[in-house]
């Protein structure tokens, strides 16, 4: 139940915490006749990329499989995307709102945090204060949202961080775990770097994305795909599933076809 995990790895032993107005009750409630019910749990997606990608699509699949009324989604997008637009149709509470801020490379941690991030930090606070949510889960890397990052401590709210990519974190993120309760990762390899570099490894949390692939079982045949691509059967396919953006390959991929072509015509 990966819907489950995701909060399990922090509120699992958590029941309280406090808010800007008191202490607030995460999981339980009462009746007027005292009876103890279990509240929704309510959760801040925040979701700080284009809309239309990988983390967004998982954030949709993750959505559509909760259960009615175990958890209230409100979903923060920095865009909007083909799935966003997805989440509002499964009745989804989603706002737009900035949640980046663009960073110099050459200014510095400390003009980064306070003259950058800070106003972003104070909006996205107020915004925080008004929802009071039991958690906050970044669908992103720690660096996408690092002013949600920080108003969900500073409003004292536990924070999950997604970290999608099996990659080394910054020097700014790992000055950031400070900061986030779990850090979930996607395999193995993202946990054995992540605990190299020091992270703790009771904050590290080994979730993998799940995937209906039912809708993946056509009956297609290579064949008849050939044959609806107009490729013939004795010709050599190569391609590539992904966005057609910056940042996703697709150019060193056609210069290295173009050398293949060269070397075997």
């Amino acid at each position: 139940d990966v819907s489950g995990e995701a909060n399990e790895a922090v509120c699992g032993h958590r029941h309280e915490h406090e808010s800007p107005d008191g202490p607030m009750d995460a999981a339980k409630g009462c009746q007027a006749d005292g009876t103890t019910v279990m509240e929704s749990l309510r959760v801040l997606y925040v979701e700080a990329g284009s809309g239309s990608g990988g983390s967004s699509a998982a954030l949709a699949r993750l959505l559509a499989a909760f259960s009615a009324g175990r958890v209230a989604p409100i979903v923060w997008v920095n865009q909007r995307g083909t799935f966003t637009k997805r989440l509002e149709e499964q009745g989804m509470l989603v706002h737009e709102i900035p949640l980046r801020s663009v960073a110099s490379r050459s200014a510095g941690l400390r003009r980064n945090l306070f003259r950058l991030h800070g106003p972003l930090v104070v909006a996205i606070l107020r915004h925080i204060r008004n929802i009071r949510p039991h958690l906050v889960h970044m669908n992103n890397s720690p660096r996408a949202a690092l002013a949600a990052i920080a108003a969900a401590k500073w409003c004292r709210v536990p924070v999950v961080c997604h970290l999608r990519s099996a990659r080394r974190l910054t020097q700014l993120e790992r000055w950031m775990m400070r900061w986030i309760d779990a850090l979930i990762v996607l395999s193995e390899t993202s946990r054995a770097i992540c605990l190299k570099q020091g992270i703790p490894n009771s904050k590290i949390v080994l979730i993998r994305d799940g995937l209906d692939i039912t809708r993946f079982r056509k009956n297609w045949t290579c064949e008849a795909a050939r044959e609806q691509l107009g490729l013939s059967a004795d010709r050599l396919v190569i391609g590539v599933v992904s966005r057609l953006i910056s940042g996703k390959g697709h150019e060193p991929f056609l210069r290295a076809l173009r050398l293949v072509i060269d070397r075997e015509p």
